[in-house]
């Protein structure tokens, strides 16, 4: 069994130096996670996924839009996102940070 602990401000830094807008941190045979990370305005240009998703918002605002209907998000917000649904984060007013966790691998669909 492995056991591991990470801490989010340093993959945020990791991010920061790579000039990454999202970082998968934890693989493993059942699921992955990482942190997602979006100034004001940036576009997200994730695309739908294999698997189902969840995402806890840690900081920041804004919508995250699922098969074209728009929910508010906060801080403290957890968002399931069923496996090939069309989503995307938008509209935050301050840099938005989110945790995201995977059941499965983090795999875009491909045409």
């Amino acid at each position: 069994m492995r056991t591991e602990v990470y801490n989010v401000n340093d993959i945020l830094d990791i991010m920061s130096k790579d000039g990454d807008w999202c970082c998968t941190f934890l693989q493993s045979r059942s699921m992955d996670a990482g942190v997602l990370r979006l100034k004001p305005g940036e576009d997200d240009p994730q695309s739908p996924h294999v698997n189902d998703e969840i995402y806890y918002i840690i900081k920041g605002d804004g919508f995250i839009t699922i098969e074209g209907k728009d929910i508010p998000i906060k801080e403290g917000s957890v968002i399931f996102v069923p496996a090939k649904a069309k989503h995307k984060f938008h509209g935050n007013t301050k840099e938005l940070i989110a945790l995201y966790i995977f059941a499965g691998r983090d795999e875009d669909i491909t045409n």
